[in-house]
């Protein structure tokens, strides 16, 4: 039976099944049969086709299909896969099936049984092909041919299967099922995380926490240095019930280990499939392996609540590039000769471990609070800032002017787009002020819109020393090898955050 002849053949076959049985076969429900689909078994009948194939070498010939009840020998020699010649069949006896010829590089199939009922046709051999969906069912007809497509229904057999994978609409993310049949089982949903997005943390501190899965799934991570994943997938660094550490603490200890990482998270089933991953990219640093962690307070949200009734609403501040530990805002600031504001103090950026910059929802504000207790000595503790205020007229730190200037101290300090800065404290439950009211201008932050009168540029001012000391609100780092002295940090991957000028 020439090749030509036999694919008519099968699309004969599949054209006289009542469409009903087709129903619900749809091709993407098909993409994820096994590689080698195996014929399904069909009733009594003739014989079935053997499988067509695609067009990939490798794939062995299909097989002969069953001979009829007459005893008509099967076809000698199978078809020649399509991208070799095949072999040579052995001749069938009375009632055998004919051995199929193999294609280049595939494997002989054996001859099918004899079908029960009507006169069998000889099944001819089907090509050598990439791997194929879910065989169909024949009339007793034996198998497909490993690699090769699925084989046609015979003439009273059933209908074969169609794929492996019949979609019942969008994922559930804990049962265990490929419910939409895109190849992945599951999804993490998280519920909480630290650091935050675009953060720093220790190694050991790094904690993703998702909702409940599926029993019959563990947790697998892979970490990437950088911002391009790659390698495979192993165990985490720790697992507690939903709670997963991508990093071991062994690892948070190494200085080598500092930088930009990507992390990932999947399950994994017990029959092979896998989630989708969920990924975040995290800073990490040895220095802050073993630090005291800052008590959580309230939302970045909360704080801004609080603060926007002195803080007029200046417009969204771009988050690009406020990622830690490298971090530049961008201002707006209000240009002022007397306070010595110009339009190029808008930029500004510090590097910063130990900090949290959230935002509002809408973006205007920016929250500034601390996550880390504080590495200098001066009793920065677990406060944001310490920000300097000008109480009377005259000169900064003027020896002749007593309580010309004081400090506030700010466990968590909201800008808006200009810059101005409201510092607020956190007791018990309840935010409060620590703004300072100044008995000659008046209120340090009046009511909106901003004053340039009150001389509060926040941002400018954590650069400057806390009460006239050598110290900093941000401790000195620095981004070049060999570059860190004394109490200064290095930073590696600078290039990573390209925005950040040398």
């Amino acid at each position: 039976m020439n090749f030509v002849r036999s694919r008519l053949a099968v699309v004969g076959l599949l054209v006289a099944w009542p469409s009903a049985q087709l129903a619900g076969c749809a091709v993407k429900d098909r993409e994820y049969g096994p590689a080698s689909g195996a014929g399904g078994m069909g009733a009594t009948g003739n014989g079935g086709k053997g499988g067509t194939s695609g067009k990939s070498s490798g794939g062995s010939s299909g097989l002969g299909a069953s001979g009829g009840t007459d005893g008509l020998a099967g076809d000698n020699s199978g078809g020649a896969g399509e991208t070799g010649a095949g072999g040579t069949g052995t001749g069938g006896t009375t009632g055998q099936g004919g051995t199929g010829g193999s294609s280049t590089g595939g494997t002989r199939s054996t001859g099918g049984s004899n079908a029960t009922g009507g006169t069998g046709t000889a099944g001819e051999a089907g090509a050598s092909g990439e791997a194929g969906l879910s065989g169909g069912g024949g009339s007793t007809g034996g198998t497909n041919a490993s690699g090769g497509m699925s084989g046609s229904a015979g003439a009273t057999g059933g209908l074969g299967g169609m794929g492996s994978c019949v979609p019942t609409g969008s994922e559930v993310c804990n049962d265990g099922v490929d419910n939409n049949c895109d190849g992945l089982t599951d999804c993490l949903t998280l519920t909480s995380a630290f650091p935050s997005v675009n953060g720093a943390a220790s190694a050991s501190d790094v904690a993703y926490t998702f909702a409940a899965h599926s029993s019959s799934a563990t947790f697998q991570c892979r970490n990437t240095h950088g911002t391009t994943p790659s390698g495979n997938f192993g165990a985490c660094g720790a697992v507690n019930t939903n709670t997963v550490s991508p990093f071991t603490a062994t690892f948070a200890q190494t200085a080598t280990n500092d930088g930009l990482w990507t992390t990932e998270v999947r399950l994994h089933f017990s029959n092979g499939s896998v989630s989708p991953a969920y990924s975040r990219t995290v800073y990490v640093h040895h220095t802050l392996y073993g630090v005291t962690r800052c008590p959580a307070t309230t939302t970045d949200q909360a704080y801004v609540n609080f603060a926007k009734t002195y803080l007029e609403d200046a417009g969204a501040i771009d988050q690009t590039n406020v990622r830690s530990p490298f971090v530049q805002v961008k201002f707006t600031p209000p240009v002022d000769g007397r306070y010595y504001v110009s339009s190029t103090d808008g930029t500004m950026n510090v590097k910063s471990l130990r900090r949290n910059f959230g935002f509002s929802s809408d973006g205007h504000y920016l929250v500034m609070t601390r996550t880390y207790t504080a590495q200098n000595t001066a009793g920065m503790g677990c406060l944001a800032a310490v920000k300097r205020v000008h109480q009377k007229r005259g000169q900064w730190d003027s020896p002749s002017i007593v309580g010309a200037d004081d400090y506030q101290k700010c466990t968590a300090l909201v800008f808006n787009k200009k810059g101005a800065g409201y510092c607020l404290g956190y007791s018990g439950t309840a935010i409060t002020s620590t703004e300072h009211v100044r008995g000659d201008y008046g209120a340090q932050i009046p009511t909106p819109p901003y004053s340039q009168r009150a001389d509060n540029f926040a941002w400018r001012k954590l650069t400057a020393s806390i009460a006239k000391t050598s110290f900093f609100n941000f401790s000195p780092k620095c981004d070049t090898v060999g570059c860190a002295t004394g109490y200064t940090i290095y930073l590696p991957d600078k290039s990573f955050f390209p925005y950040f000028p040398n």
